[in-house]
């Protein structure tokens, strides 16, 4: 299995391409973000309607709600700063808090976290 993480994945673009992955892969999509802009996955608009994912997260523990019928999808809510921090100094932390015990690198990592000028 891939894993795929973004960062600022509640925002438009980051939203966008989880929902992309999620429909065109079979990986784990993690979503780091503070929603300080973006929009929780709870709320996120459909194009064809319906609601994220069945509408609400299948579990929670702690900072992540795990969310599709196999947990395709993690939401960690908080600064992506400190989820960087808590790899770089606890090297299975992933693997701990989020119960990913098949985790050994991401295929992918987007960053999309960001204040962007102009927009107020």
């Amino acid at each position: 299995m891939k894993y795929h993480l973004i960062s600022g994945g509640c925002g438009f673009v980051g939203r966008n391409v989880a929902k992309h992955l999620l429909k065109t892969t079979e990986d784990r999509i993690i979503v780091v973000d503070d929603c300080s802009v973006g929009m929780e996955p709870i709320q996120w608009p459909m194009p064809e309607g319906g609601t994220f994912l069945g509408g609400s997260p299948k579990r929670t523990d702690g900072q992540a709600e795990f969310w599709g019928e196999n947990e395709e999808f993690i939401f960690w809510k908080g600064d992506f700063r400190f989820f960087l921090r808590n790899m770089l100094e606890h090297e299975n932390w992933l693997q701990e808090a989020l119960g990913l015990e098949s985790f050994t690198k991401f295929s992918d990592v987007f960053h999309f976290a960001a204040i962007v000028g102009g927009r107020a």
